[in-house]
């Protein structure tokens, strides 16, 4: 899932990959079940966050 709110930050900024890494370890931080990621897209030229998985939802096995 893409993070649209960000997006136009990013893209603004006078570095755009130094600002989508510092958002995206502070989400990370601050997530402790998601793990975000930043990608480039090559059509639009612009750099966006995605949310990537849910931490655990694979390792865990959960039977009650």
């Amino acid at each position: 899932m893409i993070l649209h709110e960000y997006t136009r930050e990013i893209n603004s900024s006078k570095y755009p990959r130094l600002t989508a890494r510092r958002i995206a370890n502070d989400l990370n931080n601050k997530d402790y079940f998601n793990i975000y990621l930043v990608s480039f897209e090559l059509g639009s030229k612009r750099y966006i966050i995605e949310k990537f998985e849910i931490r655990g939802m694979n390792r865990w096995n959960v039977t009650t």
